[in-house]
């Protein structure tokens, strides 16, 4: 089986375990869109004024500033998936892969989803995170970088990249990062106002990603 081949069949086992992190193992965000179009009270209490006023915006508002930008990260989340299994040839690549730079994005894939669905193991093992039960958690991978999800996502779309060097995904990954870059401030305003001196703490000796 060639590199390409490998690296096809590894990105899908790589969805299809997104798939089962998002059907049995989802972990819900206070920041998520869903949750802005329909604010829960009670987790609408623990922002601050500048950003409760996001959940109060006009619907035209929130489409704009969160559906929108929504839909554009989906169709990136998809395209290495329509690249693999249609291989369309009209597509510009900025270079050509090579079997190295499969390899190397083979390699950030696989860590990539061990990291991500690492954390998300560790928080269901340790707190449901439904409704208004939430746990602070700082330990495990958790002790390196406050959000080891996302990094976990970054170093996926990274090796994508590396196997799919398309200018046009490269836009969409940089949209992707600008959009969860957003809900993660939102994230921490939560959590500033929650657990107070506790997560400061946290946030000044633990990296927000790894840098």
């Amino acid at each position: 089986m060639s590199i390409f081949e490998w690296t096809k069949w590894i990105t899908i086992l790589a969805y299809l375990s997104i798939a089962l992190e998002l059907i049995a193992f989802h972990v819900p965000s206070v920041a998520s869109t869903v949750n802005i179009w329909n604010p829960d009270k009670a987790l609408l209490a623990s922002y601050s004024d500048r950003f409760k006023i996001l959940f109060e915006l006009p619907k035209l508002k929130k489409i704009i500033i969160f559906v929108l930008p929504l839909l554009l990260v989906y169709l990136t989340f998809f395209f290495p998936l329509f690249y693999f299994l249609w291989q369309p040839e009209n597509i510009y690549l900025l270079f050509q892969p090579t079997e190295t730079s499969y390899i190397l994005g083979i390699l950030f894939i696989l860590l990539g989803r061990w990291i991500t669905f690492s954390s998300v193991l560790t928080i269901r093992k340790e707190n449901k995170q439904e409704g208004s039960s939430f746990k602070l958690h700082t330990g495990s991978l958790f002790s390196r970088t406050r959000n080891p999800g996302l990094v976990g996502m970054y170093l996926l779309f990274a090796g994508l990249w590396i196997c799919i060097p398309s200018p046009i995904f490269l836009l969409g990954i940089l949209a992707y990062i600008g959009h969860m870059h957003f809900k993660v401030l939102m994230e921490e305003n939560f959590l500033t106002n929650k657990y107070g001196q506790a997560y400061k703490a946290y946030f000044t000796h633990t990296k927000r990603y790894l840098v």
